[in-house]
């Protein structure tokens, strides 16, 4: 456990230091059934979690985008929910399948999104280990 921490701890001194780096990002989808409102694309890394430019966690993330904070959802994907992914931050099908993974074993939508039902269903890597994120 002590060596995740770390190796996350250095991943997120990976993502200030590249916080000048530009960004790719593409439209996130539109027919998401993990929310009912249009939802900025995440773009960040807040407290261990995608975020908005806002510092919101309520925001998405599909195929075809590039950043840190797909990163983030690759590194806990792998970390805490059983999945073996190259953590490059690009959301490509891997990234979209190991989302999909983590939505049917939560019971919820399998649209392969990440957004705010895909973020309080599965755990994440923290200084303190794995954790559920339901806020």
């Amino acid at each position: 456990m002590q060596k995740r921490i770390k190796r996350f701890m250095a991943t997120l001194g990976v993502f200030a230091a590249a916080g000048a780096m530009s960004v790719t990002v593409a439209p996130a989808a539109t027919a998401s059934t993990d929310t009912t409102t249009a939802l900025p694309t995440c773009t960040k890394v807040f407290q261990y979690l995608p975020a908005s430019s806002g510092d919101s966690w309520d925001c998405l993330l599909s195929q075809g985008i590039s950043n840190n904070a797909v990163r983030a959802l690759q590194v806990s994907l792998n970390e805490c929910n059983g999945q073996s992914l190259a953590e490059d931050g690009i959301y490509g099908p891997a990234t979209r399948s190991a989302v999909m993974d983590v939505q049917r074993s939560a019971g919820i939508a399998v649209d392969g999104v990440y957004g705010p039902n895909t973020r309080k269903n599965m755990l994440w890597l923290t200084a303190t280990g794995c954790n559920p994120r339901d806020w």
